[in-house]
């Protein structure tokens, strides 16, 4: 059986353990602490699903690097 693969962007140390108590081990993840950005958009090659944060640069060049990709779920909130 193929695991989900998802990639976290923009990841400390924190949010890192706490991300990884909320998945069981159907999944594969991945966590990176910098920005994705057309520069290593190699990262996301194989992943299902990206979760980047407020500073990432998707654009259709990152997008198609990512044959899998069924999902972008950003980590961000606003409010007024």
């Amino acid at each position: 059986m193929n695991k989900t693969i998802i990639s976290f962007f923009e990841v400390n140390s924190k949010e890192k353990n706490y991300i990884k108590k909320k998945f069981d081990k159907s999944f594969e993840l991945r966590f990176y602490e910098e920005v994705l950005n057309t520069s290593n958009k190699e990262l996301i090659s194989n992943s299902d699903i990206i979760s980047p944060f407020i500073y990432s640069y998707i654009n259709k060049d990152v997008i198609t690097k990512a044959k899998k990709l069924k999902l972008i779920a950003a980590r961000s909130t606003g409010y007024n």
